[in-house]
């Protein structure tokens, strides 16, 4: 057995064969995604922990002979024993690390789409020429923006030898007193959005410094005044950084969003950049270089350099903004760096693909910008298979009628460029599924079959596919979802989603007795991923149908809570609260879904009205409602719409004091099967 392979060769390679992405095999194995980066980047040569090695290795699905060289490489003792061993395994540091924690962030997936956009460092800085003029240089290279990790790893100690006779007298070693870590400069509190600038090294021998970071705090200051970030903050570093190293320690002491540091000479300026984090695991660490003559370096510093930096700080924010669901600051900061636009075409098509991720989530989502933003990328990269799967899902959430087919259309354009992409067949069955018409389940079942051929350690495609069977029906597929859930618990024990599916298989099933199972599903996939909003949203509809008013109200906003964005969500929440007797509460919720285009919620907001004497209101609600119902394309779902309407009379009636008899509970929330035909 080899083992002059690195560990960060190996788990390049297995990672590369598996083809599971950072995040993904991050979220198995319980480490922080930025730690895994550090691991494959080399960045950190081991891992602290023997258990993360072997988790990993158990979702690589690595042979016994290269999950021992994989350990070896790690610095840990293989399962197959030999005479290797390691010490830091056992070394008091590691067991007081394992009882303390390292503040992991575990991130859970939802059955919402994921779609990622590699960092593209060059385009960033081929953005900053463009922004600096003639005669400017900017240049990037595929060094990690973390330094290596600063725990430092004590000495083996050396073991103590029992004598058989009195040894002469020997010097006692002094023993090292570990000397305390200064305090930084600086906190970021919290919510606090800091950016850290350090002296520039100065290496003009004899000549005029230069106030560079001064320079450049004032020119950020502006950017962040503009962009009306009340909340971030520059602070001028009181130590000159020399080296990533340096950089590193002082982002990561400090809780800073962004450090830039640098040096300059006579002939030069480099400006460097080091975040705490990488959004999307590629690493990389900018460095922005101009040229100069000594006479030319008081333009340069105060001109040139603070050109191209404001772009690439406000780049390096944004993605950060985003990695951290910030969308709002991710908005702001984002359009602050498209002023002016890049002449570069993959620069141009960067900030517009990430403006379309940032109205795509949060309170404040937007998907008409979002579709917007993703069309602008299409203008200028027609063969961007990210962009035609974001503006797919923006088609599919927005779920205005037509959009389906939209995203259908995007979807097959997409999966023409590219055949290989998984994510794209993962979309287009989810897509399928929506559709719901003749053979859709079947094409659904076809496309996350494709994916799982392309990536078969995948769980979630799997749980997808199970979902399409159940959507289906047929005399076997239950059977089939069931076998599919089974091995998705195989290849990830404590996979949410496949917990949530099984309570969906429950539904399907039918009565009381199933519900109530499908519930401890619900619960059971709720525990294991607190944010999965699919999991509540379905809880909250299984309690409404056994009858369990406030615990249907209760999870259906917590739903809400973790999703916004998702405005079937908003309009359940709304309904149960009016059933559960709280009309004032809900209404808030059916406006947000009507005002962003859900205009089925016009229907519970017309309950709403009705249960708060607002005839006026209800009557206005349900004429629009009757005239989106009247302008659907599907015969089916017009018709079933249009005879829901007739009900909603007798609550109007109500509310104008008349005396007509009918069952609020009519109008609870029910069940869905998604997938199935909503009308």
């Amino acid at each position: 057995m080899s083992h002059s392979r690195t560990f960060a060769d190996l788990l390049t390679e297995y990672m590369e064969r598996t083809g599971i992405g950072d995040a993904e095999l991050a979220r198995r194995i319980n480490v922080n995604r930025l730690t895994l980066i550090r691991w494959r980047e080399g960045v950190t040569e081991r891992p602290r922990h023997r258990q993360d090695v072997a988790r990993c290795a158990d979702v690589l699905r690595l042979s016994t002979e290269e999950r021992d060289e994989f350990l070896l490489a790690a610095g840990f003792q293989p399962e197959t024993p030999t005479g290797v061993t390691s010490a830091q395994d056992d070394s008091t540091p590691a067991r007081q690390e394992d009882e303390l924690g390292e503040g992991r962030a575990t991130h859970f997936s939802i059955r919402e789409l994921r779609f990622t956009r590699k960092w593209t460092l060059a385009a960033a800085a081929l953005a900053a020429i463009v922004l600096l003029g003639a005669g400017l240089a900017v240049v990037t290279n595929t060094l990690n923006l973390n330094g290596p990790d600063p725990t430092p790893i004590l000495p083996t100690p050396t073991p103590t030898v029992i004598a058989t006779h009195t040894p002469a007298a020997t010097p006692t070693p002094t023993p090292r007193i570990p000397t305390a870590t200064p305090l930084p400069a600086t906190i970021a509190q919290d919510g606090e959005s800091l950016i850290l600038l350090a002296p520039f090294a100065n290496y003009t021998v004899g000549a005029q410094g230069y106030n560079v970071s001064g320079r450049l705090q004032e020119r950020i200051d502006a950017e962040l005044r503009l962009s009306g970030l009340a909340n971030a903050r520059t602070f001028l570093w009181p130590d000159t950084i020399r080296s990533e190293s340096e950089a590193r320690i002082a982002t990561e002491t400090s809780g800073a969003l962004l450090t830039i540091w640098g040096e300059y000479d006579s002939g030069r300026v480099l400006a460097r950049f080091t975040t705490a984090q990488s959004p999307d695991g590629t690493g990389g660490q900018p460095v922005v270089n101009i040229a100069s003559s000594p006479s030319e370096l008081p333009t340069t510093i105060n001109v040139s350099l603070t050109g191209a930096v404001r772009y690439v700080a406000l780049m390096t924010s944004g993605r950060v903004y985003l990695d951290q669901g910030e969308y709002d600051r991710a908005k702001a900061v984002l359009r602050r760096a498209a002023i002016p636009p890049p002449e570069d075409p993959a620069a141009l098509a960067d900030v517009r693909y990430l403006l379309g991720i940032a109205y795509l989530e949060g309170e404040r989502f937007d998907y008409d910008e979002s579709i917007a933003w993703f069309s602008l990328v299409l203008e200028v990269e027609p063969l961007s298979v990210e962009a035609l799967n974001g503006r797919a899902v923006a088609y599919m959430r927005r779920d205005k009628d037509g959009d389906i087919q939209l995203a259908r259309t995007d979807l097959f354009r997409a999966e023409s460029i590219r055949p290989d992409h998984a994510e794209t067949h993962s979309n287009r069955g989810r897509a399928h599924m929506l559709h719901a018409e003749s053979d859709d389940l079947n094409q659904a079942i076809n496309s996350f079959s494709r994916a799982i051929e392309l990536v078969p350690e995948n769980g979630i495609a799997y749980v997808d596919r199970a979902g399409a069977y159940i959507a289906r029906g047929q005399a076997t597929d239950l059977s089939l979802a069931r076998t599919d859930l089974d091995h998705a618990l195989e290849l990830e024990p404590s996979l949410s989603e496949a917990f949530l599916t099984a309570g969906l298989l429950f539904v399907a099933r039918g009565g009381r007795a199933e519900l109530l199972r499908s519930i401890a599903e619900y619960t059971q996939a709720i525990d294991l991923a607190p944010e999965s909003a699919d999991a509540w949203f379905h809880r909250g509809l299984a309690n409404s149908a056994l009858g369990f008013l406030a615990e249907s109200a209760a999870d259906l906003e917590k739903a809400t809570e973790l999703a916004p964005s998702v405005l079937r969500y908003q309009d359940s929440a709304c309904r149960s609260l009016i059933v559960a007797g709280d009309a004032v509460s809900a209404v808030r919720y059916c406006d947000t879904a009507v005002q962003g285009g859900y205009d089925r919620a016009l229907y519970s907001r017309t309950l709403a009205h009705a249960m708060l004497g607002l005839a006026d209101d209800a009557e206005s609600d349900l004429a629009d409602y009757i005239v989106w119902a009247g302008s659907l394309s599907e015969r089916a779902c017009r018709v079933a719409h249009q005879d829901a309407a007739v009900l909603l009379e007798a609550p109007i009636a109500t509310a104008r004091g008349g005396a007509e008899m009918w069952d609020l509970l009519e109008f609870r929330p029910r069940t869905v099967i998604p997938g199935r035909p909503m009308c």
